[in-house]
């Protein structure tokens, strides 16, 4: 997660497409999930049941990593580019984890209505 929080841009964009597939992956399909164009997408639902693997766990995870995106994008330091690819991840998971798509409505709202003050003409 520092990576999210680093100085270099490009290091941030890289980060949040890494947090992106790992949202995904770690959280189970449903029948309303899109499939991606590519038809291969790892997703929790695919792992069986083990003693190793707390499902739990990896559901926390996501969820924290999910907070994390969420919160980078209502930052009011976050340049357009970071913006626009925070904004694609987070609809990209909203279409493959349609429980998620109130989130994303709701944060998309909020930065419509506040607009960081660095991307504001």
């Amino acid at each position: 997660m520092q990576t999210v929080d680093s100085e270099n841009e490009g290091i941030k964009t890289m980060a949040f497409k890494f947090l992106e597939m790992l949202i995904i992956c770690q959280l189970p399909k449903n029948e309303f999930s899109e499939v991606p164009k590519s038809g291969i997408q790892m997703s929790l639902d695919e792992i069986g049941r083990d003693s190793f693997i707390s499902w739990r766990q990896l559901q926390l995870e996501a969820q924290h990593s999910f907070n994390n995106l969420m919160d980078q994008i209502a930052s009011t330091h976050i340049t357009s580019l970071n913006l626009v690819t925070a904004i694609s991840c987070i609809c990209n998971i909203a279409r493959q984890r349609p429980e998620k798509m109130p989130d994303v409505i709701g944060a998309l709202e909020q930065l419509h209505l506040n607009l960081p003050p660095t991307l504001e003409c």
